[in-house]
């Protein structure tokens, strides 16, 4: 009865401490946003505005630094709030600082959280083709109970699209190359890149290191879809001349040619 007696207030115990981290758990994330994205830029409220926000995060103090406890976002529409959050640097504390069971330890604001969130930002809108995005940062510091709310304002603008893709000049294979840029899916200026390095790679690997890849593309306003024209100028072909190599000393110079994937007069590759 003894040992049935210890089992039975062991569970009971382990139930109520199940219990409480549930119940704390729900309250700490109770207040989450929906992840759908708003559709109407959201708007700070007579009370945000009043707030007197400071933009130098060097104001604050070092130890101990403040724990983010609101992050507030204004102005999105073509992302969710957990999206923006995902995508952002500043994160507020951690679950077990939220809990209590964290000891005294807490993920704290660093002071470098500004430029990274404003980059990240900058590149997912740029990405979904908000060419002319632009995003600001700010804070409010409750200096009695050392907590941070933190701003960002984002001025999306217009979405652009990707126009047909064109080629003039020898271009080879090199539309393979920019499949990627669909017509009418979101301007991704990454994927433009990776295209470009694409094609300088494919000239490259065919004789043509030299070779120019020009993008022929004017932004108009009031048009969100823009063309891509490619101008190729291969620029000659290049060869391999003659192979010199020094520096040996017991090894025969016909060992190393051996070894070499080229010889003199192949056309350049990579």
């Amino acid at each position: 009865m003894g040992i049935l007696k210890k089992r039975g207030l062991f569970w009971g115990g382990l139930l109520f401490l199940l219990s409480v981290f549930s119940t704390s758990h729900a309250q700490v994330f109770s207040d989450s946003p929906q992840p759908e994205a708003p559709s109407a830029p959201q708007l700070p409220s007579p009370a945000e505005e009043e707030i007197f926000w400071e933009e130098s995060w060097h104001t604050l103090p070092d130890r101990p630094r403040p724990i983010v406890t609101k992050t507030l976002f204004f102005g999105n529409r073509a992302f969710s709030l957990d999206k923006l959050k995902s995508r952002t640097a500043t994160r507020g504390d951690s679950f077990w600082g939220k809990t209590g069971f964290s000891f005294g330890r807490h993920r704290r604001a660093a002071k470098d959280w500004k430029y990274k969130d404003i980059g990240l930002l900058s590149a997912l809108y740029r990405s979904r083709g908000f060419l002319d995005v632009s995003a600001s940062e700010s804070f409010y510091h409750d200096t009695v109970k050392n907590e941070l709310w933190v701003r960002i304002d984002i001025a999306e603008g217009k979405q652009s699209f990707f126009g047909p893709v064109t080629f003039t000049g020898d271009a080879g294979e090199l539309a393979e190359a920019a499949s990627e840029l669909k017509a009418d899916s979101a301007f991704n200026v990454y994927l433009l890149d990776r295209a470009v390095f694409r094609m300088k790679e494919i000239l490259a690997n065919g004789g043509y290191p030299y070779g120019k890849i020009y993008l022929d593309t004017v932004r108009t306003a009031g048009e969100q879809k823009l063309p891509l024209a490619f101008r190729i100028e291969k620029d000659g072909l290049v060869r391999f001349g003659r192979v010199e190599i020094a520096g040996l000393a017991t090894t025969h110079p016909g060992v190393v040619r051996r070894e070499l994937a080229f010889k003199p007069g192949d056309a350049y590759s990579r």
